[in-house]
């Protein structure tokens, strides 16, 4: 039966960063289960947890613990990078891991996909991207990734602006932390007409912001 996630938590609350690694080691060894530990990952990136996400992931490989086998654990890596970052290119070297250790495990054969789609939109080949796509956004590991990706494309490249909504919504429904798709859909809904909607979108994203920049930026949204 494994731990619950609020244990992981526990051990990662104090503010010393060497008291964490210390205490997080200690969780390690005393939860040593590959199968348990990777579910508490899991549930730790699903409550929102990205960053003690990260941390763990991090030390589990420094420690050569028996999860970096599996490559789910690179690929959870990867999906934190994603939502984390405004760089999607920083995920490739977790999906990379992740191939060396299986390259025709399920989830990673979608991942491949997911980033061989950005890297065709990247180079003008709307069309090839966009129904890859399309594709990952139904009824894959990736869909909510999929769906930020083509959102993102479709608003900023001015393509469909309502499709892109639509999209945008089923993401932050899902993942109601991910700050980059709430900025998007408030972008998208002023360029709509929804104003109301908007101001709503940047002030869940000043709730969940720390870069000064980003705070300005959804600051000035709010007051124009």
């Amino acid at each position: 039966m494994g731990t619950k996630q609020t244990d992981i938590l526990a051990y990662l609350e104090p503010a010393s960063e060497g008291f964490i690694k210390d205490t997080a080691r200690s969780f390690l060894k005393r939860h040593s289960c590959p199968q348990s530990l990777m579910g508490q990952l899991k549930s730790l990136f699903a409550s929102g947890e990205w960053s003690t996400c990260e941390d763990l992931i991090d030390l589990i490989i420094s420690e050569q613990h028996d999860l970096i086998e599996d490559p789910q654990l690179f690929l959870l890596g990867a999906q934190v990078e994603f939502f984390k970052s405004e760089d999607i290119q920083k995920c490739c070297p977790w999906v990379k891991q992740a191939a060396l250790n299986d390259p025709a495990h399920p989830e990673v054969i979608e991942w491949v996909r997911l980033l061989e789609a950005y890297q065709w939109l990247s180079e003008g080949d709307y069309q090839r991207g966009q129904r890859a796509l399309q594709t990952l956004t139904y009824a894959s590991v990736v869909e909510s990734e999929a769906r930020f990706i083509l959102a993102h494309h479709l608003f900023w490249k001015n393509i469909d602006g309502a499709r892109a909504i639509d999209l945008l919504e089923e993401v932050v429904l899902d993942h109601p932390n991910m700050n980059k798709a709430w900025a998007c859909l408030g972008f998208a809904y002023n360029r709509s007409g929804f104003r109301s909607k908007a101001q709503e979108a940047f002030g869940i994203c000043l709730q969940n912001e720390t870069d000064p920049d980003k705070v300005a930026l959804y600051k000035q949204q709010l007051a124009s």
